[in-house]
């Protein structure tokens, strides 16, 4: 974990603090004076938090855990049957026939 700077936290940032359940996730932040506003999202519970925090607290109480949630916001790569499984060779190579097929009807 590591202290977090204010101008730094982006949305996606999990923090962790005592004013959390547990762990969080940005969604905004932003500064008003010697205060620090976050709106962020329980990473394990989903809750909505909306904390106003002053700039003493933030800096001495929360902090960055390193790593940060898991996106899984890719293109998705294609992948090659190699048609060899005694199922696929059955059902004529098409995959999509083996859906709800119990597997001692494959064999």
């Amino acid at each position: 974990m590591s202290a977090v700077d204010v101008a730094l936290l982006e949305p996606d940032t999990v923090l962790s603090g005592p004013f959390w359940a547990g762990p969080v996730r940005v969604l905004r932040a932003s500064r008003v004076g010697g205060q620090v506003r976050i709106e962020a999202v329980g990473v394990g519970d989903s809750q909505y938090y909306d904390r106003t925090l002053t700039l003493d607290q933030f800096q001495t109480l929360v902090s960055e855990l390193q790593g940060g949630t898991y996106r899984f916001d890719a293109s998705p790569r294609p992948t090659a049957c190699r048609r060899s499984c005694l199922a696929c060779r059955r059902w004529g190579g098409n995959p999509t026939l083996l859906i709800g097929t119990r597997r001692d009807e494959l064999l």
